[in-house]
């Protein structure tokens, strides 16, 4: 009996103590900190809204990408940050406007005043993350510092890796492979973000891809490409002469490339707890010989402010977190991404700083979202007519400036040169951009050419008053674009 009393008081002291090991255990677990995410941005370059298998393109093979697609969430109305390049990738990575930021065309002057480059004191993604322990890569075209400046990002602008302007997407992939290699033991709690900038498929195509990538596709495949829509853009003599095959070539390189980055994310285990987005930096090219991208139906190309100009096709990946196969039809906008990749990684932004973009975090996890800035674009030597442009929910108002006078500076055009010939769309029944309503919804139009005069006013005044070069009399229109 005695024995007995033994046994059973060891036993409720060995459980006593289990549990206390349990509870410290489970205590620990609570309140150890849960790993921050990777961020990756795979920024492809006039790759057209609908260049894609999965955006509905019928001769594209693009495997890698419409998996992608499937297993993530698609968004289709995801707008770029501007129709040309340094505009838009300003936005992108500040969460401001690029005319809040002073960014108003592209950047790389040969002016003797050096215009137009990215102001640097702006903070950019890049800088916030690392001061927040994230290690940083650039990997491809930067496009927002003329290079006699010397302000690259690495020095200047919180990313590490290098500006090679010339790689092809698969190398890019193979430098953040050898870079996570090389930094993965330096510290390996430390999470990354990396932007993957490709050239794909801006002009010259022919330099993207290798003869086998441009042979998966027949001659007859790519004589069908010139049948494809091209929102009513490709009117000069030159579009459309070129070869097909490296345009389709270019598609399938970008989209090998991606296949090899979920490939190097599963193989170092960082897959379930990286965020991936891939997406473009403005439409497709209408101007060059190899102009065979296409915005399906929607109305523009690059350098326009229709949906055809700024409209990309947009998926984003985070296993866990964004269910897959899920399509959105919020509108978002490239500077809705610092504020959501901040709140994701639980980093505020710098506090006094100006934010055009919002944190449509709660949209990936199933919550609700509404947002609370109109959508804005600007650029002043837009093509199609129109330089302006806002979104507020399914309604959409375009408005042109006119010439500009020849007693003003191109920066004086840009701040002071009223509106003129508005248009006004529903987006919701009509995204194609063919029935102009202003007539038809006066009271609407009222309200939204209000909204759009206040909200340009306030961001042309807070942006930098910077030279601009002057393309008057030098062979191009003020509605051309570059």
């Amino acid at each position: 009996m005695r024995t007995h009393v033994k046994n059973w008081a060891l036993l409720f002291l060995m459980s006593v103590f289990a549990s206390l090991c349990r509870a410290q255990s489970e205590a620990s677990a609570e309140h150890k900190p849960v790993a921050k995410p990777n961020f990756i941005i795979v920024l492809a370059d006039d790759l057209g809204w609908g260049d894609l298998a999965c955006m509905g393109h019928p001769i594209a093979k693009t495997p890698h990408l419409d998996r992608f697609a499937a297993e993530g969430m698609r968004f289709n109305q995801f707008y770029a940050g501007a129709p040309i390049c340094s505009p838009s990738r300003a936005a992108l990575i500040t969460g401001r406007s690029a005319y809040r930021v002073g960014v108003y065309d592209l950047v790389g002057s040969n002016s003797a005043q050096g215009g137009r480059a990215f102001p640097v004191e702006e903070r950019t993604l890049g800088e916030i993350l690392k001061s927040a322990g994230y290690r940083t890569f650039l990997g491809g075209k930067w496009h927002l510092s003329p290079s006699a400046a010397g302000t690259m990002p690495a020095r200047e602008h919180g990313f590490g890796g290098k500006d090679t302007f010339k790689a092809k997407a698969g190398q890019l992939v193979e430098e953040l492979e050898t870079w996570l290699h090389l930094t993965r033991g330096l510290s390996d709690e430390a999470p990354f973000f990396a932007f993957l900038s490709l050239r794909e498929v801006h002009e010259p195509v022919v330099r993207w891809s290798t003869q086998e990538q441009r042979e998966r596709y027949s001659l007859t495949d790519a004589s069908r490409m010139s049948e494809l829509p091209n929102g009513g853009m490709q009117e000069r003599e030159t579009a459309r002469q070129g070869n097909p095959r490296s345009y389709l070539g270019a598609i399938s390189a970008m989209d090998d490339a991606m296949g090899d980055l979920i490939r190097v994310l599963e193989k170092r285990g960082l897959r379930e707890n990286t965020v991936v987005l891939f997406t473009s930096d403005n439409g497709p090219e209408s101007s060059m010989p190899n102009s065979f991208g296409t915005a399906g139906p929607l109305r523009g190309a690059k350098g326009t402010v229709f949906e055809g100009g700024i409209r990309v096709p947009t998926f984003m990946q985070w296993p866990g977190k964004v269910k897959g196969g899920t399509i959105s039809e919020e509108p978002l906008h490239f500077v809705d991404v610092l504020p959501t990749f901040c709140a994701a990684a639980g980093v505020q932004p710098e506090a006094g700083i100006q934010l055009d973009g919002e944190n449509f975090l709660p949209l990936l996890t199933g919550e609700s979202f509404r947002r609370q800035r109109p959508l804005y674009w600007n650029l002043w030597h837009a093509r199609g007519g129109y330089q302006v442009a806002m979104r507020r929910g399914k309604w959409k108002i375009l408005a042109g400036t006119g010439p500009i006078d020849d007693e003003k500076t191109v920066m004086e055009h840009i701040r002071e040169a009223p509106f003129q010939d508005f248009a006004l769309y529903d987006l919701e029944a009509d995204p194609t951009e063919s029935r102009e309503l202003s007539a038809e919804s006066p009271s609407e139009f009222a309200s939204m050419k209000q909204a759009l005069e206040a909200l340009h006013r306030e961001i042309v005044q807070a942006g930098p008053q910077v030279y601009l070069e002057d393309r008057r009399g030098k062979g191009r229109s003020l509605n051309e674009g570059k």
